[in-house]
């Protein structure tokens, strides 16, 4: 009898053990999607755990304790859950992209559940075989989740367009700037040439000396036709006459009624000399290039200064008619 009793109760007990074992032990499968795997696929990486309605989820794996090296890259991961009556079911999902054709392995994953003590379920690792080939019928390639690349695509038509369209963007570009330098030159006005304010003696002066520091960089004749234009120059400007390509003998006919004896017969020496050098009657040397310098400028001094005279005495022969009525 007592044989009996001790039979019964060790039965009730392994019953119990076997109930409690089968409630507490979580079932786990590991599925990936696709089955077949190529280089560059985008793949789904699955843990489904089926797990008792008192069992918490403590602890799951991390997109570090998936991979381990370059050859796999992590792209996103998410949970889904649901129950019914005696169980929770809960799906672990890693999207994962691979790059390389050799046989990769996840490695083994570990989860930790409350039952209510604390139990480390361990997922096996899984070997994944990668083909480098895809099917004749297969013709792109999936560099990442969201970026193909059509292998049997007609790209000489693709190029053109991308070309076009940078030509374009460039041209619009050009003429955007274009049209703003427009907008700013038309804002800025008309450009007013910068007007001489020196006198036409002071001009005359300042182009002579000029003319005489260069005379050893270029030839004698360029010097003496520079030296007669500055002189001619200035009679024409003084004298109002517009036309200034006169040769020596028609300014020299223009000015014979126009200046005192004395001024005329410098004007004469000056431009005769410079003629005999241009036209190579005469051979100067430095010391009449120095000297023929300063006779050109005491000629246009003597004009200037004569010219000033004439124009105060003709002030005063002339007074104003507020002047006039005063007296």
């Amino acid at each position: 009898m007592k044989k009996k009793f001790r039979d019964y109760v060790l039965l009730l007990i392994f019953f119990f053990t076997v109930s409690f074992s089968y409630a507490t032990s979580p079932g786990v499968e590991v599925i990936v999607s696709p089955n077949t795997l190529f280089i560059g696929d985008v793949f789904t990486y699955s843990i489904k755990l089926t797990l008792s309605k008192n069992t918490s989820l403590i602890k799951v794996p991390k997109e570090f304790d998936i991979i381990k090296g370059n050859e796999l890259s992590f792209i996103n991961s998410r949970v889904t859950k649901s129950m019914d009556d005696q169980y929770r079911y809960i799906t672990l999902a890693y999207d994962l992209q691979i790059f390389d054709i050799t046989i990769q392995t996840i490695p083994t994953q570990n989860i930790t559940i409350k039952t209510p003590s604390y139990q480390q379920v361990s997922v096996p690792s899984l070997p994944l075989r990668i083909n480098s080939i895809k099917s004749p019928d297969v013709t792109d390639i999936q560099l990442s989740n969201h970026i193909f690349v059509n292998t049997q695509l007609n790209w000489i038509p693709v190029i053109l367009l991308i070309l076009g369209v940078i030509l374009s963007c460039f041209g619009l570009f050009k003429l955007i700037t274009y049209v703003k330098h427009l907008g700013n030159r038309n804002k800025i006005g008309p450009v007013t040439p910068i007007q001489d304010t020196r006198t036409p003696y002071e001009i005359a002066v300042q182009d002579l000396l000029a003319n005489f520091n260069k005379r050893h960089a270029i030839s004698l004749k360029d010097y003496y036709v520079h030296y007669s234009d500055i002189i001619k120059t200035y009679l024409t400007t003084i004298l109002s006459v517009k036309n200034i390509e006169m040769t020596s003998y028609e300014m020299l006919t223009l000015c014979y009624d126009r200046f005192n004896e004395q001024d005329y017969r410098r004007i004469k020496k000056v431009l005769n000399f410079s003629d005999s050098v241009k036209f190579a009657k005469n051979p100067a040397s430095d010391d009449d290039n120095q000297l023929y310098y300063q006779k050109a400028l005491d000629c246009i001094q003597s004009i200037h200064v004569t010219q000033s005279k004439e124009v105060i005495s003709s002030d005063v022969s002339h007074p104003t008619s507020t002047e006039s009525q005063l007296s």
